[in-house]
């Protein structure tokens, strides 16, 4: 198979949504890693041993 460097208007939008889909990503891991474990009183009440019975 011979390469011509002709890119099909197919494999453009392909090549497109992939390095869109991929700085979505990014940014949505960059998001998860910068939360954190929530602190203090409020979050001490979800830990609290609940009633049995």
């Amino acid at each position: 198979m011979v390469t011509t460097g002709f890119v099909t208007p197919l494999a453009d939008a392909y090549k497109n949504d992939r390095n869109a889909a991929g700085k979505e990503m990014d940014a949505h891991s960059a998001q998860r890693d910068a939360w954190q474990k929530p602190l203090g009183p409020a979050y001490r009440l979800f830990d609290a041993p609940r009633p049995s019975g």
